[in-house]
Formats: structure tokens, C-alpha cells, sequence
């Protein structure tokens, strides 16, 4: 469930905003480090900011924002469909693992 609830939420790179500032976001409540720019940072649906590592740890252990306690988890029907569409994918894969192209051009480059 941790890796379901990881691979769900975004991870941003450039979090300061044009003008300089880190929009809101000083220190990471996890590791109560203070925030650099540049270091990569992930926001969950309640908007609260932390860094990657110390977020994605954190959910391993609970699905709730360690400042407002809301469960971060995705809901029922999105892990339903998320499943199905992975499922879909790996089938139209193992049907047709490679493309017609992707095919001949690696046919070609090995000289077969």
C-alpha cells in the first residue's frame, strides 16, 4: 500500500517560484531540516510540502500528512482503475512486446 501511496503523489523539482521564493514551505516537518532550492520536494492533496525521502519514509509507515493528520491515500476507485490500466498495459505487452517498427529497426541494427 506504502508504494501505491508514493507512486501516486507528484515530485517537484524547482519548487521556488520565478521570483526567489519557496512558496510557503522553510523547513521540512519530517527531518525538520530547513528546505534548499533545488532539492526535490513532494506535495500531498492537503498541500502540505515535504522532501522526497523523508515523505516517501513516512508513508511507509501510515498514510496521513504528518502535520494535519488527513489520510494522503488514494481513494478506492483510483487504485480500481489504476490496477486495470496497469493490467491493460501488461496484457497489449505480452500480446505485442515489441512494435512492428522497433522490430525491423532492431533486425536491421543487428543485420538480421
Amino acid at each position: 500500500m506504502a508504494l501505491l501511496v508514493v507512486s501516486c503523489l507528484h515530485v517537484y523539482n524547482n519548487w521556488f517560484g520565478s521570483t526567489g521564493n519557496s512558496h510557503g514551505v522553510e523547513y521540512c516537518v519530517v527531518c525538520l531540516s530547513k528546505v534548499s532550492k533545488g532539492e526535490k520536494l513532494r506535495w500531498l492533496r492537503c498541500r502540505h510540502c515535504f522532501h522526497v525521502h523523508c515523505i516517501d519514509a513516512w508513508l511507509k509507515v501510515g498514510t496521513t500528512c504528518p502535520i494535519c493528520r488527513v489520510n494522503v491515500a488514494p481513494k478506492r476507485n483510483f487504485i480500481i482503475s489504476s490496477m486495470v490500466s496497469l493490467a491493460k498495459r501488461v496484457g497489449q505487452w505480452i500480446e505485442n512486446p515489441l512494435s512492428s517498427e522497433l522490430t525491423v529497426a532492431f533486425c536491421e541494427s543487428f543485420g538480421f
